[in-house]
């Protein structure tokens, strides 16, 4: 009969109290190293949003979108603030629903929804499609989302449409489009572009909402996915 050994590495290493907790030391650590690259979006994409976090422009404003951890947090962290404003009575179960493409707008909501505390569901931007609006209908009803982002005004015209039959109201809509689409008549709430809930914050409510992520609760719910467009190109 072999003998048998037992290996103890003793207790378990202490859990920072949030995702945000986690990767903040790290950032602070490097905050100049390359954190961003999408390939698919020029150099100057959203450069305004850094400007104003940041008091200075992308250093790398080239061909490409290239953003270190220091203008990529100060972006998160400007979207988290401004997106939880808006969001009336913001709460841990508030869920923002995107139907966008791989961009780095959607590496910022990811983080913006981690920092806020508010779910994030990220669907196939497909089902904006005509031929998909029942799939549309059955996720929109069922998460009953507190914000939803959009890739452009046909994406809009969809997502209006499905909210007036279900009858939801106060949803803040969010379009990656420079201009915002047009509102139909007798909608609550009007579209904005993704750029202006970039703009910067009061200093002051920054460094309360980082305060705030550096704590969370670990049940509630943070990621809910049918397609999650993970892979920058």
């Amino acid at each position: 009969m072999s003998n048998k050994s037992e290996i103890s590495g003793g207790p378990p290493p202490h859990l920072p109290d949030s995702i945000y907790a986690f990767i903040e030391p790290g950032v602070n650590r490097r905050p100049g190293k390359l954190a961003v690259v999408s390939k698919s979006q020029p150099g100057n994409h959203l450069a305004e949003a850094v400007r104003e976090s940041t008091g200075s422009l992308p250093k790398r404003c080239d061909e490409t979108l290239r953003w270190t951890y220091a203008e990529f947090f100060a972006v998160s962290f400007s979207l988290a603030e401004n997106l939880a404003q808006r969001i009336t009575g913001s709460r841990p179960e508030s869920i923002v629903v995107t139907y966008i493409p791989n961009s780095v707008e959607y590496l910022l909501l990811l983080a913006a929804s981690t920092i806020a505390k508010t779910g994030i569901a990220s669907l196939d931007v497909g089902m904006l499609h005509k031929t998909r609006h029942a799939e549309l209908e059955g996720y929109l009803g069922q998460l009953q989302p507190s914000c939803i982002v959009v890739p452009d005004a046909e994406g809009a015209a969809a997502v209006d449409g499905i909210l007036q039959k279900l009858q939801l109201h106060s949803v803040v809509k969010i379009s990656l489009d420079s201009k915002p689409p047009q509102t139909p008549v007798g909608n609550e709430v009007s579209w904005e572009g993704f750029a202006s809930l970039c703009k910067a914050s009061p200093a002051d409510a920054i460094a309360e909402r980082t305060e705030a992520a550096r704590h969370d609760d670990p049940n509630r719910t943070a990621l809910i996915g049918k397609y999650s467009p993970w892979t920058m190109r």
